[in-house]
């Protein structure tokens, strides 16, 4: 990555940052936040890191779950955004298999705040991730069990109360 896309990286997650600081009035401003719900699904969660070098990955990784725990706040602060935040579950759950602990651990601290808005069983059935979540829940159990970070344990606790 150039230094000018590295730089961008970084802008964009100082912006996100401060996005996720206003998200918390966000059902006061609800058609500009509907703009920022579109850009974080629509450009940050959707921005290509399949061939970057471990320093940019690791910056556009921390961008990406900057604006999953954002799109966690909105969910939760306001059920107009809900709506628009619904079509990307599918797009958050596939950055766990990524299996960076703390952007799994944002992943579902943001599926669980949507699903708090929702019935879970239908929540569940139909955005079809059972599957992405049976998988992140089978990387933390059996042998490697007793070897668990505290960050995985805290991981666990967000997996099985969403469950």
């Amino acid at each position: 990555m150039q230094e000018h896309e590295e730089r961008e990286v970084e802008i964009k997650l100082e912006s996100v940052w401060a996005i996720q600081n206003l998200s918390l009035v966000s059902s006061a401003y609800p058609t500009d936040f509907t703009a920022v719900v579109k850009t974080l699904t629509g450009d940050v969660l959707n921005l290509d890191h399949g061939r970057l070098d471990p320093n940019s990955l690791t910056n556009m990784l921390f961008l990406k779950e900057a604006a999953v725990q954002t799109l966690g706040n909105l969910a939760f602060d306001s059920k107009d955004l809900l709506l628009h935040i619904l079509p990307s579950t599918k797009l958050i759950t596939d950055l766990m298999a990524l299996k960076r602990t703390t952007l799994t651990k944002a992943c579902l601290w943001t599926l669980n705040n949507i699903a708090a808005q929702v019935t879970k069983s239908e929540f569940l059935l139909e955005l079809q991730i059972g599957k992405t979540l049976e998988g992140t829940a089978k990387c933390y159990r059996g042998e490697r069990a007793q070897n668990l970070t505290d960050g995985q344990k805290e991981l666990l606790k967000e997996l099985y109360w969403l469950t």
